[in-house]
């Protein structure tokens, strides 16, 4: 039931980043991205208790298998970065719908790819000299 879950989870986080290109579709998208994210910082909250009373760790799996990150503070940082981010996509809209050519949409698409890919080695670098200790 848990992969069910996880899986629905992922299929909706990638058309709620799809929707967000289409004009008509943005602002529905933006208010179920503000329901995902309340539910993830539930989620990390429980989990960051759960951490303290025992020795034990949980992953997170951000970004999907990509890293091993473990629920901790800078969990919540990153869920307040994102609500930050949508909120200003909220306030202002035409931000959000501001490509003019096929090679914008593009251009966007591999530089949220590589912000991702990016983000992915320095966690992976983190663990290592962790590791290393």
């Amino acid at each position: 039931m848990l992969k069910v879950i996880g899986y629905l989870v992922a299929t909706g986080e990638v058309i709620i980043g799809a929707s967000l290109a289409i004009p008509t579709a943005s602002y529905f998208s933006l208010i179920i991205a503000i329901i995902f994210l309340i539910s993830f910082f539930i989620i990390t909250l429980k989990a960051i208790n759960i951490t303290r009373k025992s020795s034990m760790k949980i992953k997170c799996n951000c970004f999907g298998g990509l890293q091993a990150e473990f629920f901790n503070k800078f969990s919540i940082v990153k869920i307040l970065i994102y609500f930050l981010l949508v909120f200003y996509l909220l306030t202002y809209p035409d931000e959000l719908n501001n490509y003019s050519s096929l090679l914008d949409i593009i251009t966007s698409i591999m530089a949220s790819v590589g912000v991702i890919i990016l983000y992915s080695m320095v966690q992976n670098i983190i663990y290592f000299y962790e590791r290393q200790r």
